[in-house]
Formats: C-alpha cells, structure tokens, sequence
C-alpha cells in the first residue's frame, strides 16, 4: 500500500468517540517498566508504622474526651438521676420488701416471699408490655405514669393500715418499676457515636445507688421501722418525674441520612461523545 493511500485511508475515517470520566479519584497507572497487576513488595515499614502509630494515639484521645464530655451534659446527667431513682426503687424491693411485710405486718416469712412475687410479676408483666406502650405514648408519657405509680404503690405500702391495703401499693410499685431503667438507658442512646459514653455515665448512677442505699435503708430502718424507711425512695421518685422530659428522643441526627457516597461505591460509567454527522461530513470532505 503506497503511502497516499495510507494517507487518504486515514482522513476518510470517523473520528474516534471522546469519552470523559467524571471527577473522582485518579486511578494510577503503572509507570514504565512496571507491570499493572499486584505489587508483590511490602509497604514501608517504619513510615507505614509511623502513620498509623499517629491515628491510633488521636482515636484513643478522641474516644477519652468524649467519655468525659459526657459527663458535663445536662441532658445526660438528669437521665442519670433517672435511673438512680428506678434502681433504688427496684433494689429496695428487692432487699428490703420480704422483710417489711413480716415485721410491719406481723406476718410469716412465707407471705413476705409472696409479696415480693406479686412485686416481680407486677414488673415483669409490665415491662413485657411495654414496646407496645412506648411505640402508642412515646418516652415521656410511659415514664411519668410509671413514676406516678410507683410514687402511690410506695406511699401505699408505707402508709397502709392494713396488708391487703398495702398488697395493691405492692402491684403499683411493681408495674412502677418496670419502664423507667429500660426507657433511661434507651434515650441515653440515642445517638449512635455518642451512645458509649452516655449510657456508662447513666448506668454509673445505677451503681452509685446499687451500693449506696441498701446501707442508708439499714440505718433508717433501725430508727423508723422498714416500711417507713422505704418512704425515703418516694424523694427519688418525685426527681424522675422531674426529669422525665429529658427521655424525649433527641432531634438532632435522629432521622438524617447520610447523602454522601461511600468511597468503595463503584464509580460511574464515563460519558463518551458521539461524532455528529456534521462532524463526520467534514473529515469525508
């Protein structure tokens, strides 16, 4: 083939589709000398190392101070007293209601062991029920009729004149009982990458009053007797109810959805331009 022709052959044809890929991330490619596929040499020991030796030491800072932020949150703190109230109550019952009944009432230690399972299952069948009862109220209203009924379940038992009197303060203070610790360590977590920090800070309320008033209720109960030393936990009830409007789900990041794409989602396919007949006529002219 003559080199005219090789020439003429050349202009005649269409010209080649242009295509542009969208901005994003370069692809690298391989330089000269190097082949494209997988690179069998180790990284960078020390570098490598180095860097990441840095991103562990801030993740570790980052991870500390908000364990500590959390602490100075109002929000936080008040759901804290929350829980406080709701262990207090349900540890009360459980080791100091057996005892209360046999001695306030004179009884036997068999009805005492009774009132306490009337206790448990009043708070079990509650607490089974209420996902139903949270998802139809929402927090705030579960919360205060608990507080609410746990408030005349304990006035009743420590002020009834008689046992069958004080038998439905029991069911009160039980069904009471169920809701407010689950429904605490719910709005403690609500959101996500603070949900960590602030359920231990609530939850550490909980154990200051897991070991602080079982021996307040011993002492007072040497001087007022066990059914009016349980009186005490109607303070920390009327502070829950004070503070129940802090378990309202948070607004902030609640229902956002994160529009960024994700840096593994595949990249789209690139745009080609098509010659034009106007561009074709013009390289067979």
């Amino acid at each position: 083939m003559s080199p005219g022709t090789s020439s003429a052959s050349r202009s005649s044809s269409p010209p080649p589709a242009r295509c542009s890929s969208p901005p994003g991330p370069r692809s690298r490619r391989p330089r000269a000398g190097r082949s494209a596929g997988p690179s069998t040499a180790p990284p960078m020991g020390p570098r490598w190392g180095h860097r990441g030796g840095h991103r562990g030491v801030r993740r570790g800072r980052a991870r500390s101070g908000g364990a500590l932020r959390a602490w100075t949150e109002p929000r936080t703190l008040l759901i804290g007293l929350v829980l406080l109230a709701a262990t207090m109550s349900e540890g009360a019952a459980a080791n100091w209601l057996n005892l209360a009944v046999v001695d306030g009432f004179a009884t036997r230690e068999a009805v005492g062991a009774i009132a306490y399972g009337t206790f448990v299952v009043s708070m079990l069948t509650v607490r089974l029920l209420g996902a139903g009862l949270i998802d139809r109220f929402g927090r705030v209203a579960v919360l205060r009729v608990s507080g609410v009924s746990a408030l005349l379940g304990l006035l009743a038992f420590g002020l009834g004149p008689s046992l069958p009197f004080a038998w439905a303060g029991i069911v009160l203070w039980g069904a009471g009982a169920a809701m407010a610790y689950p429904v605490g360590t719910a709005a403690a977590a609500d959101d996500p990458s603070k949900a960590a920090a602030r359920v231990s800070v609530v939850g550490s309320f909980g154990s200051i009053a897991s070991l602080s008033a079982p021996p307040v209720l011993g002492l007072l109960a040497d001087s007022w007797g066990v059914r009016q030393a349980l009186l005490v936990i109607t303070l920390a009830m009327v502070i829950s109810l004070a503070a129940a409007g802090q378990v309202r789900p948070e607004g902030s990041g609640a229902g956002a959805v994160d529009a960024r794409p994700h840096r593994d989602d595949p990249s789209p396919e690139p745009a080609c331009h098509l010659p034009t007949a106007g561009e074709r006529a013009a390289v067979a002219g």
